[in-house]
């Protein structure tokens, strides 16, 4: 997510294909931030997309991931923002790093109330020269791993499915929390063929309907990660991770992969 930003307030159309999504954010970079011809050339949008299924009465956020000096330059020229332009850019970051930065919230609030000027690091706040740190969650049972924690999870397999020698397989495990998807990772890897594929995708969604956290990992298969997290948010799937190994077979198979994907988490989430 280094080089990935959001874009909030971006104005939605249906249908949005790819190429009107992308000459959005370059009108916007160009005018309301006034970056020059010059660095405009420089900015590379290697993809960008809308965060979750359509909503009626919400405008999705978008995010986008960038290349070469592109997000330097686009975060360089957020000063010449506008305050009353309705469009805010951050940077993308894990879950884990927004929980960091939850549990230093209050002296941000604090820091701004006494008139200094905090700034965020990622997930390290800055004030003045103080650094501060999000405090470690205590871990009540010291010898407690995340190996220990992978053996008492039980992972769902479900059939293989080819296409064009390229081997498919759904995988599901039942997580209680963010904590848990490193040991399931490592649960499903304890198989040696899992832990043998070309591609190991996965998407999670903790949580409930009012509150959840979610993520996901293409590992190397582009898009491939999102597509199950679109199945999870379409089968309204919580406190789960569904994973779908590759084998890749030697031929590319195209848009056709995305289906073979769908299909495996889709058979995954029925089987958990």
């Amino acid at each position: 997510m280094r080089d990935n930003l959001i874009f909030k307030n971006i104005a939605e159309r249906k249908p949005e294909p790819y190429y009107i999504l992308e000459q959005k954010l370059r009108s916007f970079t160009e005018d309301e931030l006034h970056i020059t011809p010059e660095e405009m050339r420089e900015i590379a949008i290697e993809r960008a997309h809308r965060i979750g299924p359509p909503h009626p009465n919400r405008v999705r956020h978008v995010v986008a991931k960038l290349s070469g000096k592109s997000k330097a330059i686009i975060m360089r020229n957020l000063r010449h923002l506008h305050r009353e332009c309705p469009v805010r850019v951050t940077e993308q970051y894990p879950p884990e790093v927004h929980a960091g930065r939850n549990k230093l919230w209050p002296l941000f609030i604090e820091a701004k109330q006494k008139g200094e000027d905090p700034k965020w690091n990622i997930d390290e706040l800055q004030v003045g020269q103080r650094k501060f740190k999000p405090p470690k969650d205590r871990i009540m049972d010291i010898n407690l791993d995340s190996t220990e924690a992978a053996m008492k999870l039980n992972p769902k397999h479900t059939a293989t499915a080819t296409k064009d020698n390229s081997h498919f397989q759904g995988h599901c495990v039942a997580i209680k929390d963010k904590d848990d998807v490193i040991p399931a990772i490592q649960a499903l890897c304890s198989d040696t063929r899992v832990a043998g594929a070309t591609h190991i995708m996965y998407a999670y969604r903790v949580g409930t309907d009012s509150y959840s956290i979610s993520n996901w990992e293409d590992d190397g298969e582009w898009g491939g990660g999102r597509t199950i997290m679109d199945v999870i948010q379409k089968q309204k799937v919580y406190n789960k991770l569904i994973c779908v190994t590759r084998w890749y077979g030697g031929k590319h198979l195209g848009s056709a992969r995305f289906e073979m994907i769908k299909d495996m988490a889709m058979a995954a989430a029925d089987n958990s």
